[in-house]
């Protein structure tokens, strides 16, 4: 079973050009509920956005479990007992509703700005599952629909000129915090794909007559330096009387902070097992230095095979539903997400250069001002019903 309660951001209001691949088909039959998008559309039941989330009924063969996550949420206080006759007594749209509340709640509107993702309540975690759903067991799920799309050279120039260890403080302090929770795709990806084609071509008669992106080449090497840590960055803020540049340095702090307080959940050998075939999961970020630069262009070339087998999912959040402190402990994951990647957004949205990457600029609306932002595959979805 599965439902979907709210998307942040909808592909039909974006005007960011994106490069589309053929989604996963799925087996007749499938069972989700999406909860909540962060990202483009999908096909089912409309409901209000949540910040870059769109709500998604799909097919839902047994609502005992969705009655019985229901009541837990209640009893817990996440859920309103005013929400189920206003949801004419239907747990899916409950559940949507209540989803879409607290997705909101904890920084909806503003991960929408910058990420196309979604979030699904469903009873397994792949397309083409190898085995049986297990009774009493669902999964919050959350996944990309589309890459969201940084710009990093003129950050990492304006922080050279304060202090030499401060762009490899931005960096990991941007998209070590994302890395937490979901899947970025940056310059390391890309030197691993450039190492992997040498790898390739080494073993052809005529090595000579391939050419490779230079990663290298368009990778600042203050990059790959030592970091400064909070407490040099502290250090630093203070004795900056630049406004752009203490902008960017009070969001790495609190990107920081946020992050360290939320733990991602242990993923149970089960399910590690079960995903052990599939592809890695589809990023929700890409981190270039300059528009079509190197690393853009393996991004591009590695999402041509993104679907050659299902891709993991970026974040699996377990819970019993027959237990309480479960389901509390999902919820709790779930609100961890969201504070961590709007605080991550905050620091984007100071960073310059990044003006115009934005999926989602104000209620319910989505702009971009670049028609070239590129696009990361469809993620894998069940057919609405």
């Amino acid at each position: 079973m599965s439902a979907s309660a709210e998307r942040f951001c909808s592909p039909s209001q974006s005007r960011t050009a994106m490069r589309e691949l053929e989604k996963w088909n799925t087996v007749d039959g499938a069972s989700r509920f999406i909860a909540a998008d962060l990202m483009p559309r999908g096909t089912g039941v409309i409901l209000p956005q949540l910040a870059s989330i769109e709500p998604e009924l799909q097919w839902v063969s047994d609502d005992r479990s969705l009655v019985t996550l229901a009541k837990i949420l209640v009893e817990l206080g996440i859920g309103d007992p005013h929400d189920w006759a206003g949801s004419g007594k239907n747990p899916s749209k409950y559940l949507v509703k209540t989803a879409g509340r607290r997705i909101e709640l904890h920084g909806a509107s503003q991960v929408r700005r910058r990420f196309d993702l979604h979030l699904t309540i469903t009873d397994t975690i792949l397309a083409y599952p190898d085995r049986d759903a297990v009774e009493d067991k669902l999964f919050l799920i959350i996944d990309p629909e589309s890459s969201g799309y940084v710009v990093l050279k003129p950050s990492i120039e304006l922080l050279e000129s304060v202090h030499p260890r401060l762009p490899a403080s931005l960096f990991h302090s941007l998209i070590g915090s994302i890395n937490r929770w979901m899947r970025t795709y940056d310059y390391r990806d890309a030197e691993e794909h450039v190492e992997l084609l040498r790898e390739w071509a080494g073993s052809d008669d005529n090595p000579d007559d391939y050419e490779f992106a230079d990663v290298e080449g368009c990778t600042p090497k203050s990059l790959k330096g030592p970091t400064l840590g909070i407490h040099g960055i502290t250090k630093v803020l203070t004795a900056t009387a630049d406004p752009a540049i203490r902008r960017m340095l009070e969001a790495m702090l609190r990107v920081n902070a946020v992050s360290k307080r939320y733990r991602r959940p242990k993923m149970p050998e089960q399910i590690q097992e079960e995903l052990k075939d599939c592809n890695p999961p589809l990023p929700c970020l890409l981190a270039v230095f300059s528009e079509h630069d190197a690393v853009e262009g393996c991004f591009d070339e590695e999402s041509q095979t993104a679907y050659e087998m299902e891709p993991q999912p970026n974040l699996i959040i377990p819970m019993d539903i027959k237990n309480a402190a479960s389901v509390k402990r999902a919820f709790e994951s779930l609100r961890g997400f969201c504070r961590t990647i709007a605080a991550a957004v905050a620091l984007m949205d100071v960073m310059p250069g990044n003006e115009n990457f934005v999926f989602q600029d104000g209620a319910n609306e989505c702009s971009s001002e670049n028609g070239n932002q590129p696009d990361v595959p469809t993620e894998t979805r069940h057919p609405a019903v």
